[in-house]
């Protein structure tokens, strides 16, 4: 490791930025780059990493801080130690709780001090030191050892004064460790010194949303929509939990309830999947031709709405007659290449010419499809995004690799597993079961899964059983063994809902199917378990008012 720390300013104004580098400078023992905008700072970070990045938010003509820190850390560009220090002059509710729900390390409020913003990059850098040995972990996936040295220091009086910036590296590290209930504990300690502590609130949500239990989930989160700061955030989780419910008309209605120009991009593109899991497509290209119409001025928001905007025509081509492909394949080519003609790095090179795979694939043109996969940047999925991995699989599969289709599916699960943003995590592993079915390999998945369930399971692990039965389920929910499964492993928990599917509901699921003799004595057996605490399996629907106070946070 560098001796020196290195930190990256990525603010737009020029005269800013350089009387920002020269007063940090002053700190000493610092490697400092700075940059006009994320494109430049994502063209620097493909040759070298940085410790600390400080962003400002609005950053004019570009996509603001935010978005490109998301963006920087679905791509791998951004270490899991990177630490993200924020400022902005905009202190309206919907700003400050676009930073919040990031949860930054530190957010500065211009105007400020040299010696301010001194002091807060100093008190930062001070903590970056003493937890150097769990950050080096972490960066290297060792999440025992990273949070055996958290607790080292919370052991010790000399980092008492810090304490609160270790709780919040260990409840981190816990959730990755999937120990929500350690996680669950932590936060709530938090909070029962302080109710206003947003990152614990947002960590017990995320915690409860995790282990399965979406009916607190939700209680939690309506607790939210009361707050500014908070509101539009609140909406997107609760449309995320009831679109894992496959209630998408419900998911459709939360996100209602965020003004059209409010909707980041994460939030437009669930509320386009709601649209295409209701087969509403003319809706779902509707609402992105006017967020891409509005976003004309921002290139990156433009070029990637337009990208978007071209996989939906292209999704939409697989599931109609050849007449109306014809005319979808045509849209979508038309914007693949107003997207992709300014390409300025691999990524979007390889989502262009995966997308015009694709739409060859359709046409039944496969050599064309051949062609382009000779592209050396179509073999690199190191950086690449989800929705550009799956279409990826079935272009593989379309022209005859099954292997490298399926190869691919599982790296793009596994990137999906490191992400801290659930609702994301969701709506890539919703685009990965679509690739899985898409290519038929899902039931062969769905037993393996159901496999490690019945282990799980016979060994006592009924957590684990449960996780497993639940996957399996998704992604084949016709086969009864993996429904009744499913249902026997909720009961043992005595639960009344995991991860979206309540017990009352999968029992009646189950008696409607067809079932063998061994499968229907099991659910005559869990029938009567269920009946005789009939009262503990019941899920009281949730809907809290969506008047919302405008109390500030």
């Amino acid at each position: 490791m560098s001796s020196k720390t290195r930190i990256a300013i990525v603010e737009d104004n020029a005269s800013a930025r350089i009387h920002l580098r020269s007063h940090l400078l002053s700190l000493g023992n610092l490697d400092i780059s700075s940059y006009s905008n994320g494109n430049e700072l994502k063209a620097a970070l493909r040759t070298q990493s940085v410790d600390v990045v400080l962003f400002d938010y609005h950053l004019g003509q570009h996509k603001n801080g935010v978005e490109w820190v998301k963006s920087l850390q679905k791509s791998g560009l951004l270490k899991p130690s990177t630490g993200i220090l924020f400022i902005t002059s905009d202190q309206t509710p919907q700003t400050i709780g676009h930073i919040v729900d990031l949860q930054p390390d530190f957010l500065i409020i211009k105007p400020y001090t040299i010696r301010s913003m001194k002091q807060t990059v100093s008190q930062y850098l001070a903590i970056r030191k003493a937890t150097a040995a769990a950050l080096h972990a972490l960066d290297a996936g060792d999440h025992k050892s990273a949070l055996q040295n958290v607790d080292s220091l919370l052991s010790k009086q000399q980092f008492a004064r810090i304490r609160i910036h270790l709780l919040k590296l260990k409840a981190r590290i816990l959730l990755l460790l999937k120990r929500y209930d350690d996680a669950m504990t932590l936060y709530e300690s938090v909070l029962t010194r302080s109710e206003n502590v947003i990152w614990a609130r947002w960590g017990a949500i995320k915690c409860l949303f995790m282990s399965g239990d979406w009916q607190q989930c939700q209680t939690a989160i309506g607790d939210l929509l009361e707050l500014k700061l908070t509101q539009n955030k609140a909406y997107e989780w609760l449309a995320c939990i009831a679109f894992e419910e496959h209630n998408f008309e419900k998911a459709e209605r939360w996100l209602d309830n965020i003004k059209t120009s409010e909707l980041t991009m994460q939030a437009t593109r669930l509320k386009t999947l709601t649209y295409q899991m209701q087969e509403r497509i003319d809706d779902a290209i509707a609402l992105l031709e006017r967020k891409r119409m509005s976003n004309l001025s921002v290139k990156e928001h433009r070029d990637e709405l337009t990208f978007e905007l071209a996989d939906c025509h292209i999704r939409h081509a697989a599931t109609v007659d050849e007449e109306e492909r014809s005319e979808n394949l045509y849209k979508a080519r038309c914007l693949i290449g107003n997207a992709g003609r300014h390409a300025g790095d691999r990524q979007a090179h390889q989502r262009r010419d995966y997308m015009l795979s694709f739409a060859n694939i359709l046409e039944g043109d496969t050599e064309r499809a051949k062609r382009l996969l000779n592209n050396d940047w179509m073999h690199d999925f190191s950086r690449s995004e989800a929705n550009t991995m799956v279409i990826a699989a079935q272009v593989w599969h379309g022209v005859g690799d099954e292997q490298r289709a399926q190869q691919i599916l599982e790296l793009c699960a596994a990137k999906s597993e490191q992400l801290d943003d659930q609702i994301e995590h969701m709506m890539i592993e919703t685009q990965i079961i679509a690739g899985e079915k898409a290519i038929g390999v899902a039931e062969d998945k769905a037993l393996a899964l159901n496999s490690e369930g019945t282990e799980a399971f016979v060994a006592g692990n009924n957590l684990l059983a449960l996780e497993k039965f639940a996957e399996a389920y998704r992604l084949a929910n016709h086969i009864p063994a993996f429904a009744l499964n499913l249902l026997q492993s909720m009961v043992r928990q005595k639960i009344s809902n995991y991860r979206g599917t309540h017990t009352v509901s999968l029992l009646e699921d189950l008696e409607s199917m067809e079932l063998s003799e061994t499968n229907q004595i099991r659910l005559n057996d869990i029938r009567a378990a269920i009946n005789q605490t009939l009262a503990r399996f019941q899920v009281e629907p949730f809907e809290p008012s969506t008047e919302s106070s405008s109390t500030p946070a």
